[in-house]
């Protein structure tokens, strides 16, 4: 004969969110994973993790993460190191520079 004994565990799960950049709570946010992959213990402890609501509030959170960690050769933001935003965002600005030009 078996006796079965049930056991309950409590578990911490998330309610809500809060936008890093604006503030905004809601049920659900995508998140961004930060970083840099610098020697030592140091690069551990770099990584966060950001939430966030809208493409605007993803854009201020690179931002701002650009201008504190440039100058760290293997600072990431979402995957991908910050030296080639640095590029995808000039080459974005000529893009739209040459539509702006062209249009007129």
């Amino acid at each position: 004969m078996r006796t079965y004994k049930f056991e309950t565990q409590e578990v911490e799960v998330v309610d809500k969110y809060t936008c890093d950049s604006c503030g905004k709570v809601d049920d659900y946010m995508e998140d961004v994973l930060v970083g840099h992959n610098e020697w030592g213990n140091d690069s551990i402890e770099s990584m966060q993790t950001f939430h966030f609501c809208s493409s605007e509030c993803y854009y201020d959170l690179l931002n701002d993460y650009m201008s504190e960690e440039l100058h760290r050769k293997t600072a990431y933001f979402d995957g991908t190191l910050l030296r080639r935003w640095e590029y995808i965002i000039d080459m974005t600005k000529d893009i739209t520079t040459y539509m702006i030009e062209k249009k007129n």
